[in-house]
């Protein structure tokens, strides 16, 4: 027996190519698989009957029947016995054959030729055979396309975790800055706290050393029976002092005109132009008195 050759289900070396099997899964069973091997085995058969083998052609290269024997003659010549030819009586060399054909026919049973089974192949060359797929287990091809699904998920699942990563740091980068940023502030706002902090422990060491000196003044007159005169207590002690006071109340008066001109604008007392014309009159003078005490306390230390 020998293998069909080109089968549609069955390779060379004995594989089996089912659908049933290509298509296996947990419901299959070797019941199942030897049925449908049965009924595709049963329409067409794997194997058949090993062909006998051709008779080989006849040699053409036989020996002669009847070989000529070469003995002695009486005169020393080679004698030939021919076996039949009518040569032979002749001794020496032959005139026109001296060694016959022992078989007329070159080619004997040359018209008993074997009988060759027929052959369906018109080409000189034998029937080259199909291309068969290989066999591939189907647990082998399941195990495959489960790996080959388990990588694909593997692969979405990193590049989401990579984009939600790179998403996260970078929210952490931009924490980071704002975070940096406030750093910064708050050195900042320490910085002019201590500042602040200095400036009013300084005021309150000159505010302790005032009270200290009007502590020790009233204590110093308070036994004293004179009366005191107000407006004495409050005159400047000297031209500087008076200017200075002077000073302050223009500056005054002049914020309390400005105060006034305001007032009566929203109640529509005065017209626009008026008070814009004013406004810029008392604001000029404002400036002039305000620059001229800060002038006279820098001179005073005051």
């Amino acid at each position: 027996m020998i293998i069909t050759p080109n089968h549609s289900h069955v390779d060379n070396t004995g594989k089996c190519f089912l659908p049933y099997l290509s298509n296996w899964n947990p419901q299959c069973d070797l019941v199942g698989l030897a049925s449908e091997a049965s009924k595709v085995f049963g329409q067409n058969p794997p194997v058949r009957t090993k062909p006998k083998p051709r008779n080989p052609p006849p040699s053409y290269n036989q020996p002669y029947e009847n070989p000529p024997s070469y003995g002695t003659a009486t005169n020393g010549n080679p004698s030939y016995n021919t076996g039949g030819n009518p040569y032979a009586s002749n001794p020496g060399y032959p005139r026109s054959n001296p060694y016959p054909n022992p078989n007329p026919n070159p080619y004997p049973n040359i018209s008993n030729k074997p009988n060759y089974p027929p052959s369906t192949n018109t080409s000189p060359y034998p029937n080259e055979p199909k291309r068969q797929i290989p066999f591939e287990d189907p647990a082998e091809v399941q195990s495959r396309n489960i790996k080959n699904m388990l990588i694909q998920k593997i692969k979405q699942k990193l590049n989401e975790r990579n984009q939600k990563s790179s998403e996260e740091i970078s929210q952490l980068m931009k924490d980071t800055s704002t975070l940096n940023e406030a750093v910064e502030m708050l050195n900042k706002e320490k910085e002019n706290l201590l500042r602040r902090r200095e400036n009013i422990e300084q005021t309150i060491t000159n505010l302790n050393l005032q009270i200290d000196e009007i502590s020790s003044w009233v204590a110093e007159h308070q036994q004293t029976t004179e009366e005191v005169d107000l407006d004495k207590m409050s005159e400047p002690k000297d031209v500087i002092q008076l200017q200075k006071l002077e000073l302050i109340a223009e500056i005054q008066s002049v914020e309390d005109l400005q105060y006034c001109l305001d007032t009566a604008l929203r109640k529509s007392l005065i017209d626009l132009p008026t008070y814009l014309k004013q406004t810029r009159l008392l604001s000029s003078r404002l400036f002039m008195r305000k620059a001229l005490l800060l002038k006279i306390c820098k001179i005073s230390d005051v």
